[in-house]
């Protein structure tokens, strides 16, 4: 075996067993998640984010009021029922007992504050031309609320609740 061989199995070994530290890689506390990106997100905020890494973090992070299965049919994570009402007005009953990671309870308010936080031209979202075809919103009760829109959409946006006690600033 020749010399060139003989590092090149040196320097592989060395590698390997650098690999298999314990420490390589270790995350204190049981409720770590670990993953690798190809980039950093730019945002963390919902409302705020648009490009591909914030939206793949933001999926792993955040229930949504919609989404598309695999099958491509609109499903809710956070809804117990949606409705149609005409051709302008969706009305949303979320599920109760739906806890934010503060504990806090998902409400109506927290819908609404969320869509009118991205309709806020202050916030800067680049999410509000999605939402400019909301008229209103109008909460019900604690858990229901209706959106009315200026015209008929042919399904409802995207969007993921924050709660309405967060700083309306940021």
């Amino acid at each position: 075996m020749g010399r060139k061989h003989l590092i090149a199995i040196l320097v592989a070994l060395i590698g390997v067993s650098l690999g298999c530290s314990e420490d390589v890689g270790r995350v204190d506390g049981d409720n770590s998640l670990v993953i690798a990106l190809q980039s950093d997100p730019t945002s963390l905020d919902p409302r705020l984010a648009t490009d591909a890494m914030s939206s793949r973090v933001i999926d792993l992070l955040f229930n949504g009021l919609f989404r598309n299965d695999s099958q491509g049919r609109l499903t809710s994570e956070l809804l117990e029922s949606y409705e149609l009402q005409g051709k302008t007005a969706y009305v949303l009953r979320l599920h109760k007992q739906v806890l934010f990671s503060n504990g806090a309870e998902l409400t109506a308010e927290d819908v609404k504050f969320t869509i009118e936080s991205i309709l806020d031209p202050a916030l800067g979202s680049r999410k509000r031309a999605s939402f400019k075809n909301v008229a209103m919103i109008e909460t019900m009760d604690r858990y229901s609320l209706t959106i009315w829109l200026k015209k008929p959409q042919a399904s409802p946006n995207s969007l993921y609740p924050l709660p309405c006690h967060i700083n309306r600033a940021t």
